[in-house]
C-alpha cells in the first residue's frame, strides 16, 4: 500500500495521514489513535493549541522502543519529552528561547499516579515498600 499512496499523495498529505492513525499509547485500558485524540485525551486540547513541550511529549511517545503504555513508564515520557526537545534545538527548529521554554515548561501529561511527577529521569526506580 505504501507504493501506491506515495504515488497519489503529498509528503504533507503523507505526514498527515499518518497522524491522524498512528497509535499514541493508551488510555483507561483503550488505544489512543491518532494526534487529534491524544491530544483530546492527554490535555485536553486541540491539536493546534498544543505547547511546543506537549507537542515534543506526544512525539516522544513515538521513539523506538515504543512507550505502548504511558501510565507504567513514570519518568520515560519526560525523559524522552526532553530528547525531542533538544534534537529539534539541534538541528535549528526551534530558538534557544523557544527551547528553553518549552524544557522549562511543567510536563503536562501526567498518566499514572499523580503525585508521580513525570520530570524523573529514566532509570529511576520506585523505591521498595517497607
Amino acid at each position: 500500500m505504501g507504493p501506491v499512496l506515495e504515488q497519489r499523495l503529498s509528503r504533507a498529505e503523507l505526514l498527515e495521514l499518518y497522524l491522524n492513525r498512528v497509535e499514541l499509547g493508551e488510555a483507561q485500558g483503550y488505544p489512543v489513535y491518532g494526534v487529534y485524540h491524544a491530544a483530546r485525551e492527554y490535555f485536553e486540547k486541540l491539536p493546534e493549541d498544543l505547547t511546543l513541550g506537549e507537542g515534543a511529549t506526544l512525539a516522544a511517545l513515538l521513539l523506538e522502543p515504543r512507550i505502548e503504555d504511558p501510565a507504567s513508564k513514570v519518568g520515560a515520557v519526560g525523559a524522552r519529552r526532553s530528547e525531542v526537545l533538544q534534537v529539534m534545538a539541534l538541528a535549528e527548529l526551534t530558538t534557544r528561547e523557544q527551547y528553553r521554554a518549552a524544557s522549562n515548561e511543567p510536563l503536562g501529561f501526567q498518566p499514572g499516579l499523580e503525585q508521580m511527577p513525570m520530570s524523573r529521569p529514566a532509570d529511576w526506580v520506585e523505591p521498595a515498600e517497607p
